[in-house]
């Protein structure tokens, strides 16, 4: 069993510049990200990076 200290979602932080994407992550559950993924905007998002994931696959080949 992890410690309340040691736990991501008892995290205080002293700025804004300290919400980092690891903090924001770490503080989501399952719930939440199957809501997140269910959003228009973050399933267009997914869409694009695995086209340019595709793009990047073969890029040696075709350049050289």
């Amino acid at each position: 069993m992890m410690s309340p200290i040691s736990s991501p979602k008892n995290i205080r932080l002293q700025k804004a510049s300290d919400i980092t994407d690891e903090v924001i992550l770490s503080t989501m559950d399952d719930k939440i990200m199957k809501k997140a993924k269910k959003e228009p905007a973050v399933k267009k998002l997914t869409m694009e990076i695995n086209k340019d994931i595709e793009k990047m696959k073969n890029f040696d080949k075709r350049v050289t």
